[in-house]
This record gives structure tokens, C-alpha cells and sequence, in this order.
């Protein structure tokens, strides 16, 4: 699940923990990714978002009340959000699009 708007990226990834590691290595090793920050880990017993490959969704109007709902700020900045404000907002975004 993937959320992002002109400054900001916030993405949630599932997955063995060894591909996990490779990804996060390649991405901290990108040039192109700046300040990355691990917000949360966790073992899951069963995937949240297994029907999907790969999720995305932008701040719009018609999810403003989601972003607001999570956030301490008016503007998306995942740097303001904690694990559980962070999980939420995927969540509920990824239900909303599904």
C-alpha cells in the first residue's frame, strides 16, 4: 500500500522478512529516496493486504476526512504520524479503494 503526495511517500510492505531486508537495503541505497524512516515492523500471522499487489492512493477530496482523521497536521506528512495513526490511515485507505 502505497500513499504519497508532492512531498511525501508513506508505504506499508508485506512480505518474508529476508526480502524485506533487501528491499529496504536497495531503497536506503537509491539516491533517489532521502531521510527514510522505518515507522514500524511487526511478525503478521496472516497478510492485511494480500489481494493486492500494489495499492496506491493520493490525498483527494474525496478522502480528505481520511488523511485528517490521522493526521496532527492539516497537510499529509508521515513524519508526524506514529505506528498505529500510520496503520490506521492505510487501512482505511486500502478498504476505500478496495
Amino acid at each position: 500500500m502505497l500513499t504519497f503526495n508532492k512531498d511525501y511517500f508513506l508505504q506499508t510492505i508485506e512480505g518474508p522478512r529476508a526480502q524485506i531486508n533487501r528491499l529496504l537495503y536497495s531503497l536506503i541505497s537509491d539516491e533517489r529516496h532521502h531521510d527514510l524512516q522505518i515507522i514500524d515492523t511487526r511478525e503478521l500471522k496472516h497478510r492485511e493486504w494480500a489481494k493486492w499487489s500494489m495499492n496506491y492512493a493520493s490525498p483527494t477530496e474525496e478522502n480528505a476526512a481520511i488523511y485528517l482523521k490521522y493526521s496532527t497536521a492539516i497537510g499529509f506528512n508521515p513524519y508526524l504520524l506514529n505506528a498505529e495513526s500510520a496503520h490506521g490511515l492505510m487501512n482505511e485507505l486500502s478498504a476505500q479503494k478496495g
